[in-house]
């Protein structure tokens, strides 16, 4: 799951590409010590992929602009660029941010 950048879509003239990165602490300890999760809630996500997320605009074979986003929990990984709530969710709001900083290290 970690350490591999998937291309997805072409956007303005940039590849947009995901990737699972690790974590820097684990699931456990972050919904039961950080989050107040009971052990019982904590049991229904425990084989969730848990990672931070990066995505990241390409042009050229040259990674210009990426964003970030850590403590992400999903059934599967893909599902943070393949669902999205009502409101877009963070992966729309992530490929802006990716997109705005490619830009401005090509002006």
């Amino acid at each position: 799951m970690y350490g591999q950048s998937i291309p997805l879509f072409e956007r303005e003239g940039f590849i947009i590409c995901f990737e699972a990165e690790p974590e820097g602490i684990s699931a456990r300890h972050h919904f039961i010590k950080e989050c107040g999760w009971t052990e019982a809630e904590y049991q229904k996500i425990k084989n969730f992929d848990w990672f931070s997320a990066k995505v990241s605009a390409w042009k050229d074979g040259e990674e210009l602009g990426a964003d970030y986003l850590g403590g992400c929990c999903y059934k599967q990984a893909k599902e943070f660029y393949t669902t999205f709530n009502c409101d877009g969710g963070y992966f729309p709001q992530m490929v802006d941010e990716a997109i705005a900083e490619a830009k401005r290290k090509l002006q």
